[in-house]
C-alpha cells in the first residue's frame, strides 16, 4: 500500500521528531539565526501537483523558503535566509517507522539527485525509500535523511 501526502493546505507547526539527543534549537522547522524556531507557523498550500508551498508566517514579515534542504551537525532545516523570488514547491514523503503512530514526513527539493535512504532508529539497518532497486545517483529521487530530519506536521486551530 502505497503512502500519499495528507498535508492539507493550512497553518501548521512543524515539529523534529527527536529520535536522538539534540539542542532545543533544533526542534522545529525554521532555525533562522538565534530565534526560536518553534514559535514559527507555517503557511502550508498544496499545490495540484502534490508538492507543498511552505511560507514561514512571522510577526514581522512572511518568509517564503527557498533554499536547500540543509545539513547542519548532523539535523536538516530548510533555509529561510535565502529567500527566493518564486515560491517552491517542495514534495513532503511519508514514512512510518516501527510503532511511531504518527505519519513523519521527509522533505526533499525537486530535482534534487542521489539516493535515498533512510537509517533506523537505531542507526544499524537502513530503510530504502526509493521507488525502484535500481534507482542510481543519476535519478531525481531525495538525498540521503536521518530520522532527524523527519517531521511532525501539527495543525494550528483558527485563524483559518
Amino acid at each position: 500500500m502505497a503512502l500519499i501526502p495528507i498535508v492539507n493546505s493550512g497553518k501548521y507547526r512543524i515539529r523534529n521528531v527527536k529520535f536522538g539527543a539534540i539542542r532545543d534549537d533544533e526542534g522545529a522547522l525554521g532555525a533562522k539565526g538565534n530565534s526560536k524556531s518553534e514559535e514559527l507557523v507555517w503557511q502550508i498550500t498544496l499545490n495540484s501537483d502534490n508538492s507543498h508551498t511552505l511560507t514561514a508566517i512571522e510577526a514581522t514579515a512572511p518568509a517564503v523558503i527557498g533554499g536547500p534542504v540543509t545539513e547542519v551537525s548532523k539535523r536538516f532545516y530548510i533555509s529561510v535566509e535565502n529567500q527566493s523570488a518564486q515560491p517552491v514547491g517542495w514534495f513532503l514523503q511519508p514514512v512510518l517507522i516501527g510503532s511511531d503512530p504518527r505519519i513523519l514526513y521527509a522533505i526533499y527539493e525537486p530535482g534534487r539527485k542521489g539516493h535515498w535512504e533512510l537509517c533506523s532508529s537505531d542507526k544499524k539497518e537502513p530503510v530504502k525509500l526509493n521507488r525502484e532497486p535500481s534507482d542510481d545517483e543519476n535519478k531525481p529521487v531525495p538525498t540521503h535523511f536521518t530520522p532527524e530530519a523527519l517531521w511532525v506536521f501539527e495543525h494550528v486551530q483558527g485563524d483559518e
